[in-house]
């Protein structure tokens, strides 16, 4: 199987997806951590109490000229369409011809003709649409894994919808080729014009050349932050670089077995007490902690109340070399000035100084302490050039103005 695109909402936003979109501003859309099928995000889509058509979605531009694809998103729908609403649908997922507003394939939630919530699958035989009734929607809150497949063909197309893994419901032997697939779009892509409200909860899309089916979501353990000798202190949780949330000690939060980056606060005042970063339990002194969490963890950093009248100047290098003083944390009297000097390891060279994120190429450096300073001393490798002979490169000795060659003095490298 070849995943042509995928997206759990996990960088707390919509940046896999190509574009959003919304039918009118009553429609509200978003990433949220109040329900998530896996990981801490899931989208959220909601259409107000309005006898109208209303829409919001997330799509993805199909770049590829493909004739058969597998669409499969878990879905969590809030809301029953009304008893007295015959025919009212959610509709939940479609794929389309985009630049001529032609729809392929839909899948929806529907009331039918006897009250009752069914899956309904519509699809394009050539440039009518056929449809057929699935199973009926189980009634409560529960994320439901959907999955779309079509084939496109003049004479044997076919569009299948599975329901947690389960076939539900075919249409077969149709022309399913007329159009395009240009577009795939997730999410509350549209609700009838019928006076009922609705939020759809939307998590792990996946499409894809071959059948994708359910998931069994990571497996996950808590994980306790604790600050001492104060609370309420504030620490990020980063993965694969990006952030994902932010908390205050002391807080557990269930997450996905894997690589995390906890980064506790340089400094943090509560009630006009400023407290420093002193070290986590496990003695190490670096703000930013990497954790591999593979089973129920907690972990708790140190805070250190500062002195008054004192401000921190964190001293950091990138690059090979050090700097006198060391790298480290000090805490510095208000008004003094500090001289930094960045010393090179041999075969690299200083490159400059970034003060606060301001460059700086003096060496060395004075830091006048009137608030907190952060200062990064960036070194580079020197280049040197090699000696002519080490090059490879034949000397010849001429006599002058006769162009005869005296002698050639030539080595090569080993």
């Amino acid at each position: 199987m070849t995943k042509i695109f995928e997206s759990g909402f996990e960088l707390g936003n919509f940046n896999a997806w190509n574009e959003t979109w919304r039918s009118s501003a009553e429609v509200t859309f978003g990433v949220t951590t109040s329900q998530a099928y896996a990981g801490l995000y899931s989208a959220m889509f909601n259409a107000p109490l309005l006898p109208t058509s209303l829409g919001a979605h997330c799509t993805h531009v199909l770049q590829q000229n493909l004739t058969e694809v597998y669409f499969r998103a878990y879905y969590l729908v809030g809301a029953i369409i009304p008893a007295t609403a015959i025919g009212a649908y959610i509709q939940l997922m479609q794929i389309d011809q985009y630049t001529t507003r032609e729809d392929i394939a839909l899948v929806r939630i529907q009331k039918d003709d006897a009250g009752i919530n069914r899956w309904r699958l519509i699809a394009r035989n050539g440039t009518e649409f056929v449809s057929v009734w699935g199973s009926e929607v189980p009634s409560g809150t529960q994320w439901v894994c959907v999955e779309l497949h079509w084939r496109g063909n003049p004479t044997n197309g076919i569009v299948e919808l599975y329901i947690n893994g389960v076939l539900d419901a075919v249409l077969t032997g149709y022309d399913t080729s007329a159009f395009i697939l240009e577009k795939a779009r997730f999410g509350l892509c549209w609700k009838s014009a019928h006076e009922f409200a609705v939020s759809v909860y939307l998590d792990e899309c996946v499409i894809a050349d071959e059948y994708v089916g359910p998931s069994t979501p990571p497996a996950e353990y808590p994980l306790t932050v604790a600050s001492n000798p104060v609370q309420n202190m504030p620490y990020i949780i980063k993965k694969g670089g990006e952030i994902m949330a932010e908390f205050l000690t002391p807080h557990t939060e269930d997450l996905e077995e894997g690589m995390y980056e906890i980064i506790a606060p340089s400094s943090h005042t509560i009630d006009g007490v400023i407290y420093d970063f002193d070290h986590w339990e496990d003695n190490s002194i670096n703000p930013t902690r990497i954790i591999n969490l593979t089973e129920a963890m907690i972990i708790t950093f140190t805070m250190k109340e500062r002195p008054p009248g004192k401000y921190t100047l964190t001293i950091q290098t990138e690059g090979e070399g050090t700097t006198v003083p060391p790298p480290s944390v000090y805490e510095i009297d208000v008004g003094d000035a500090v001289e930094v000097t960045a010393i090179p390891a041999e075969g690299s060279e200083f490159a400059h100084f970034t003060l606060d994120g301001e460059y700086n190429d003096h060496n060395p450096k004075t830091v006048f302490m009137d608030s907190d300073h952060i200062l990064l001393a960036t070194f580079k490798f020197t280049l040197k050039p090699l000696p002519l002979w080490q090059a490879g490169v034949v000397i010849a000795i001429v006599a002058g103005g006769t162009g005869a060659v005296i002698s050639k003095l030539t080595e090569r490298r080993e």
